[in-house]
């Protein structure tokens, strides 16, 4: 398990608009905070939404089911994280803004 920032996170520090990746500056405190933010929300979803999968295992192969840990390692791997986050929590953000309009 980890503590702290996620590599979901470093991630979306590295690929965030106005931060090093786009500008070769650091991000600033705001920027920070609204990553850590963005990375937290897709987290809480991640483990409200993902009730059910298929094609995920251990080491051995074993399907594993989706539980709190299995889920949070899952979130640790950067395609996983950026996968969720792009087709499941921005979508459902974009659903709630134009309801919203």
């Amino acid at each position: 398990m980890f503590q702290g920032s996620s590599s979901g996170e470093a991630n979306a520090a590295n690929t965030t608009g106005g931060c090093a990746a786009a500008t070769g500056t650091a991000c600033n405190q705001t920027e920070q905070a609204t990553i850590k933010a963005g990375a937290a929300f897709t987290r809480a979803l991640a483990h409200t939404g993902i009730v059910a999968w298929e094609g995920i295992g251990d080491a051995k192969g074993k399907p594993v089911d989706p539980n709190k840990e299995a889920i949070e390692q899952l979130l640790e791997l950067w395609p996983a994280f950026d996968a969720i986050d792009r087709l499941y929590v921005g979508p459902a953000l974009t659903r709630l803004e134009e309801k919203n309009v």
